[in-house]
């Protein structure tokens, strides 16, 4: 992967609707499905991306990290 060898991180986050109201239909029938049985929080999605910008992530690259409690395992 070029961004390896030019010191560039690739961090994504995948998120699922965490708090949208106007989603409400759509995370009815998403939460049927989800293994923890519930909507992520901000708090919950925010907490990951803090880490993933923190130096504590630093040897993480070229990943996708999924917060979607369970969905899409």
């Amino acid at each position: 992967m070029r961004s390896a060898f030019t010191g560039q991180h690739s961090r994504w986050y995948t998120p699922e609707f965490a708090g949208d109201p106007w989603a409400e239909g759509v995370i009815k029938a998403m939460v049927g499905n989800t293994p923890l049985g519930r909507m992520g929080t901000v708090a919950e999605v925010s907490a990951v991306v803090d880490f993933l910008v923190s130096p504590g992530a630093g040897y993480i690259n070229g990943q996708i990290i999924g917060i979607d409690g369970g969905f899409s395992a």
